[in-house]
């Protein structure tokens, strides 16, 4: 699977609240139609150590 996380800088953004809206999972467009997951679909990123929630984007 291919995929990245970017997040994205914002002049206006105030604390952690603003930071969730501004992330983002690129996800190869075929490996995201695998998973049923849509474009924009706010999606859960987990492994052992915690978890949280990102929207996708097909790349």
């Amino acid at each position: 699977m291919n995929t990245s996380l970017k997040t994205r800088p914002a002049a206006t953004a105030a604390g952690p609240a603003a930071m969730i809206s501004l992330q983002v999972l690129e996800m190869h467009a075929q490996d995201a139609a695998a998973r049923g997951i849509a474009c924009g679909s706010i999606v859960r990123v987990f492994n052992l150590r915690g978890d949280y929630r990102v929207k996708a984007q097909a790349a």
